[in-house]
């Protein structure tokens, strides 16, 4: 019986907070949107890595299409 009062008690408390409901639902939906622009960027950028004593087994395996060393 005293977990259900403290549950009421809880989630009243949450409705009448309206910066806790903010960051909980809205917040995240601007996060999510933030993320879904920044991975939808076009894939042909080549990143430029400078490397200096290196071995060359290392730079032999980074080496990939969107990798210039």
């Amino acid at each position: 019986m005293r977990i259900l009062s403290i549950t009421k008690r809880i989630i009243k408390e949450m409705r009448r907070d309206k910066r806790t409901l903010a960051l909980m639902f809205i917040a995240p939906l601007f996060l999510l949107t933030l993320m879904f622009f920044l991975f939808q960027q076009n894939s042909d950028v080549i990143a430029t890595i400078g490397t200096h004593n290196v071995p060359t087994a290392i730079t032999k395996q980074i080496k990939n299409k969107h990798i210039k060393i």
